[in-house]
């Protein structure tokens, strides 16, 4: 469908930065851009706003600004959410998943080799999609695709400030530990992972207090 294709390619621009927070969105030039008509644009733009990605004011729509609390309430929820999936998916491991997720895990690898920034964050999505599919619950999986949209854009506007070896290091762990099927230390390692996300994401607030 055109609205499906439009809101996929939107929320690309976006989850991986093309698309900077606070920017309006204007249906005209949308449609012109994407060589379509404005109702698949409309429609795609209410699907990215239900995602938390958008939101609507009396002058338009808008790309989303997040503040320090709203990271800090986003982390709170998707801590929970990401420690049942990675349980979950330590319990569903097999050679194929594995093997899959170590793939991906290379092509993340590569993007930060290049300092790669819009790969990285697309690859960090993809890497955790197949995390939260392995984990066999599509309820859960939906939660998470809504929940995270934001704290990717965050992510993505604010790369900088990453740590992008750090960041892989504590994926590659988060791998292995569900490839070798050991709950405990997978559980472990993603709270590690959203420590590490919580409080890079807290440095860029810091930093914008210093200028």
């Amino acid at each position: 469908m055109l609205m499906d294709r439009s809101a996929e390619l939107l929320r690309d621009y976006i989850l991986t930065g093309r698309i900077r927070p606070g920017t309006r969105w204007v249906e005209r030039q949308l449609a012109e851009q994407l060589g379509t008509s404005r109702v698949p644009i409309r429609e795609a733009l209410i699907q990215l706003e239900k995602e938390g990605l958008i939101v609507s004011k009396p002058s338009g729509r808008y790309v989303i600004e997040l503040g320090e609390q709203d990271i800090g309430k986003l982390y709170q929820v998707r801590r929970v959410l990401e420690r049942l999936a990675v349980e979950l998916a330590a319990q569903n491991t097999s050679p194929e998943r594995a093997e899959a997720l170590q793939n991906k895990l290379q092509e993340l690898r590569e993007a930060v080799a290049r300092e790669d920034r819009r790969g990285y964050v697309r690859h960090d999505i993809e890497l955790h999609r197949l995390i939260w599919g392995q984990a066999n619950n599509p309820y859960l999986l939906d939660l998470l695709r809504t929940l995270t949209g934001p704290i990717y854009m965050f992510v993505a506007d604010n790369a900088n400030v990453i740590g992008w070896d750090r960041a892989f290091e504590l994926h590659e762990k988060l791998i292995d530990s569900i490839n070798a099927g050991d709950v405990r230390l997978a559980l472990e390692q993603v709270d590690c992972h959203m420590d590490e996300g919580l409080y890079r994401s807290n440095q860029v607030f810091q930093r914008r207090e210093l200028l």
